[in-house]
């Protein structure tokens, strides 16, 4: 089947680093290699460019903060049938529809709602969503819901630890 596409959204606080780096422990354990890219600190986009596109999972953090150049390579190893991708963005970036390279983000089959509740992720609540919001507690971190084709479920991420 095709490789897995993960997208984790939320507003600033909500987790999206420690879910990111649970996923990735995740995949590293079971024996894959994996290549981090941090978009808010991704320096020169040749060497970002090159490290987008290294085999294995690909794990970008912040990915609505990456220079152009490589939110457009980010763009190509998306669509490309090769190892798992998981990405995070700020949900008020999906909410403009990440215009550009990283429209593609918005096709995700997975995805997984950081804090619902909050103003700026009320976008992301479908109707599917709300039912699994934790309106006890709106912002803890970690706290959200994966949504899949025909299934949404809640999650707490653990802590970073």
């Amino acid at each position: 089947g095709p490789a897995a596409r993960v997208v984790v959204a939320g507003p600033a606080e909500s987790g999206r680093t420690t879910t990111l780096a649970h996923l990735a422990r995740g995949a590293a354990a079971a024996g894959a290699a994996v290549t981090w890219v941090d978009g808010a600190a991704a320096g020169s986009a040749p060497a970002v460019a090159a490290r987008l596109g290294a085999a294995g999972v690909l794990v970008v953090d912040d990915a609505d903060a990456l220079p152009r150049e490589a939110a457009e390579r980010l763009a190509r190893r998306w669509t490309e049938p090769v190892g798992p991708v998981l990405v995070s963005s700020r949900s008020s970036a999906l909410a403009l529809g990440l215009h550009g390279p990283l429209a593609c983000l918005r096709e995700a089959r997975a995805v997984v709602v950081l804090a619902p509740l909050h103003g700026g992720t009320a976008h992301l609540a479908s109707s599917e969503v709300l039912p699994h919001a934790d309106p006890a507690h709106p912002r803890h971190p970690g706290r959200g819901v994966l949504v899949e084709p025909r299934r949404a479920v809640p999650v707490q991420v653990p802590g970073p630890g």
